[in-house]
């Protein structure tokens, strides 16, 4: 992957007394600024020094852009920034980084391969300050602790620009060392006194180098020339204007500036910050040109509007009091860009900055009005005086109106002054005429949804205001149903079989109902009733249905005592009426649990006799599993008596 590192340089005190830089081994000039260190071929080696000499005795902050190449897993070997006194010679190849063997030397090395055997590297793209040559990270010449080069990736080998930047303190003898911003070393060491044997001058310079593995290895040195306005200063046509030098340079300077102004002025070579006056208001494409202290040139072109004064204008929205009234700028220009408005609206000493204010009049009449826009060139309209007129408002009186459901009826919208118009959302809805001064909303008539109410009201004085509401017609449960119609005998409860989709259930009357909050109900009515459902959803809206309990005579009433004597009366055991009973099973137990009578489709036909002899008198247990003709299943037990 291609890496690249970017180092801008800003130096305090120092004089450049020559621009020229040495190049050695396999280092070449790729263009003014930039040089490679290492093309991507195995076994380069390749430097290139400053040929002018640095104090350390100053502080520096260097900031340089550097290329690490693209090659990760087959990329060596790394390059390094490096301070030594003595020569401008080219380094060796490898491992070394073209650092190895050059000494007395510092180095901030960015060693892009993992040299396990000879220099005890770790297993990521590493950076270090090393000494007098020696990369190995075991010895003592490696005064930083093991780092990755990169805050945010173990390979730096990835085809991009990097920023690294050096700065010495030499109050403190403190460097630091970014890598993209993020600080990555932080080091105090007398480099003067314990590595250059108190020789404080040195040559700065890059070495970088590959092996067997290779990448493109690269670095640059920036000039950037650029300039910018203030926000306050004016740029209008014959207004002075000020251009502020904020070139970026290697050292902290440049050898000569041209300025072009591109209205056909002479060239300004003299200035760092001209000072130029248009003419005419237009664009005009200024070009910025610097030489750096290396001789290397640089453009900066940037189009400049010269702006010429505005015209300020406005309309209006509405016209009553106690309503507002939207202004609305309508200023132009011809040359620039309006972003600043002034406005002194008349009214208790209201004033805006917004390009469209709204103000309420709290009385009617005359409103004088000052009006003035400025440019983002600083230019500024003359102030317009313009009177506007504020009539009286009509009473636009709405009244508000919940959220309704789409089985109500109509409700009464407005009052007040007499309405011109009353609309639900696109079409006339009531109201039609003039001098309506009701109006009706039928959610029958509307429909599940939002319906967008607007009245149109005017005053005998042409003042009109409108006023809005939006009302919601919310749906009805549409499944409700209470069941079907049922009949029951007397005291036999049934279940009310009701449906419906909601949040709450209602069943009235409540009378014989047990549970009339859910859909099925246990009911045992006293007489015939009509019950009605009530299912509410979640937008408050119901809906109903109706059913009919019938509510039949007692068919179901076993007797007490029969006397089987064969007399003709009372002989049987009479249980149901066979026209409400559809089926009965019947079992008999004398007082000591034993069964006497069992029949499994009882007929009202049992005598009195067990295997076709008479029973004792006596009291007998009964248990009766009835089911009537709605298919209803009840069970009874009781006693019954025989007696002859």
């Amino acid at each position: 992957m291609k890496k690249t590192i970017i180092f801008i340089l800003f130096l305090t005190g120092f004089q450049f007394t020559e621009a020229q830089y040495t190049v050695n081994g396999n280092a070449t000039q790729t263009s003014c600024n930039c040089y490679t260190l290492t093309p991507d071929l195995a076994t380069q080696s390749g430097t290139v020094w400053n040929n002018n000499q640095i104090d350390l005795n100053q502080s520096f902050e260097f900031t340089f852009k550097v290329f690490l190449g693209c090659s990760d897993a087959n990329g060596a070997d790394g390059m390094a920034f490096v301070l030594q006194p003595i020569s401008t010679s080219v380094g060796g190849t490898g491992s070394g980084m073209g650092y190895g063997g050059i000494s007395p030397a510092i180095a901030v090395t960015l060693d892009t391969y993992q040299n396990s055997d000879v220099a005890n590297d770790p297993p990521y793209d590493h950076i270090a300050i090393q000494l007098n040559g020696d990369v190995n990270h075991a010895n003592a010449n490696t005064i930083t602790p093991l780092t990755p080069i990169s805050a945010f990736s173990d390979n730096v080998e990835d085809c991009q620009d990097h920023y690294l930047t050096i700065i010495w303190d030499a109050g403190l003898k403190n460097m630091i060392v970014y890598f993209d911003n993020q600080e990555r070393l932080n080091v105090e060491f007398d480099f003067v006194a314990n590595v250059l044997g108190g020789n404080s001058m040195v040559y700065w310079g890059f070495t970088g180098a590959t092996g067997a593995l290779h990448n493109l290895q690269k670095f640059c040195t920036p000039l950037t020339p650029s300039f910018y306005f203030l926000p306050s200063q004016k740029r209008c046509a014959n207004t002075p204007v000020t251009f502020y030098d904020s070139t970026i340079s290697f050292n902290g300077s440049v050898q000569k500036r041209y300025w072009n102004f591109g209205d056909g002025s002479p060239i300004d070579s003299v200035s760092v910050n001209p000072i130029h006056t248009y003419s005419s208001p237009g664009s005009y494409n200024v070009t910025y040109t610097v030489i750096g202290i290396d001789g290397c040139e640089q453009l900066y072109p940037q189009t400049v509007v010269i702006g010429d004064k505005p015209v300020a204008g406005f309309s209006i929205t509405g016209n009553c009091n106690n309503l507002g009234i939207q202004f609305t700028d309508t200023s132009h220009v011809n040359i620039g860009t309006i972003n600043q408005w002034y406005w002194n609206l008349d009214n208790a000493g209201l004033t805006s900055t917004d390009p469209h204010p709204f103000s309420l009049y709290t009385s009617s009449g005359p409103k004088n009005i000052k009006f003035v826009v400025t440019t983002l060139e600083g230019c500024t309209s003359d102030t317009l005086y313009k009177t506007i007129e504020v009539g009286v408002n009509a009473n636009a009186a709405l009244t508000p109106l919940n959220a309704v459901c789409e089985n109500d009826n109509s409700f009464q919208l407005s009052g007040g002054s007499p309405v011109s118009s009353i609309a639900l959302g696109t079409g006339v809805y009531a109201g039609n005429g003039v001098n309506a001064s009701t109006g009706f909303f039928n959610p029958q008539d509307a429909g599940v949804g939002i319906h967008n109410i607007t009245y149109t009201f005017t005053t005998v004085s042409g003042c009109t205001t409108s006023s809005s509401q939006s009302i919601t017609v919310n749906p009805v449960p549409v499944d409700v149903n209470a069941g079907p119609s049922l009949s029951i005998s007397a005291g036999v409860g049934i279940s009310l079989q009701g449906s419906g989709t909601g949040t709450s259930y209602l069943w009235s009357p409540t009378t014989g109902l047990l549970g009339f909050n859910s859909l099925t109900p246990s009911a045992n009515p006293s007489q015939t009733t009509i019950y009605t459902l009530t299912v509410q959803n979640q937008f408050g809206c119901s809906n109903s249905d109706s059913m009919i309990l019938t509510v039949n005579q007692p068919c179901f009433n076993p007797s007490k005592i029969f006397t089987p004597n064969f007399d003709g009366y009372n002989d049987k055991w009479i249980v149901f009426d066979a026209t409400c009973i559809h089926h009965v099973e019947a079992t008999v137990y004398n007082r000591y649990g034993s069964m006497v009578y069992y029949s499994k489709d009882y007929q009202n036909n049992w005598d009195g006799t067990y295997n076709n002899k008479p029973l004792p008198d006596a009291t007998y247990y009964f248990v009766l599993n009835v089911v009537d003709n709605n298919g209803i299943r009840i069970t009874r037990k009781g006693n019954v008596t025989i007696m002859r």
